[in-house]
C-alpha cells in the first residue's frame, strides 16, 4: 500500500487501515467544508435540477463502485468512465430539454 512505509505504529496497535479510515474521514469533512455554500447557494437560488442532477450523478458513481466490486469482470476505470459520460449527457439533455418543455407549456396570450 502507499502508507504502508509510513506507518510505524504498528507496535501500538495502530494499523494501515485505521490511517486510511481518518483520512478518508478528515477528506469527507474538507469537501462538505467547501461545498456547503455551493449547496446553500443551490438551494437558496431554488436549483432542484442541479442539486437533484448532482444526487443522481453521486448515485450513479456509488452504483457503479458497488457494482464494480460485486462482478469481478468490469473494470473501474473504464466503468467510472463510462459512468461519468453517461451522468454527463444527462446534464447536457437536462440543460437543453428543460427550457425547451418550460417554453413549451407556456400559455399562449
Amino acid at each position: 500500500m502507499v502508507l504502508q512505509d509510513i506507518i510505524t505504529f504498528g507496535n501500538i496497535g495502530i494499523d494501515e487501515l485505521y490511517v486510511y479510515v481518518i483520512l478518508f474521514i478528515l477528506f469527507c469533512i474538507l469537501i462538505y467544508y467547501f461545498i456547503r455554500p455551493l449547496s446553500r447557494w443551490a438551494i437558496n437560488r431554488k436549483m432542484n435540477r442541479l442539486i437533484s442532477y448532482v444526487v443522481v450523478t453521486l448515485l450513479l458513481v456509488i452504483f457503479i463502485l458497488i457494482v464494480t466490486n460485486y462482478v469481478g469482470s468490469f473494470q473501474l476505470n473504464r466503468a467510472l468512465k463510462v459512468g461519468l459520460q453517461i451522468s454527463a449527457f444527462f446534464g447536457f439533455c437536462l440543460m437543453i430539454i428543460s427550457p425547451i418543455v418550460r417554453f413549451l407549456q407556456k400559455p399562449a396570450k
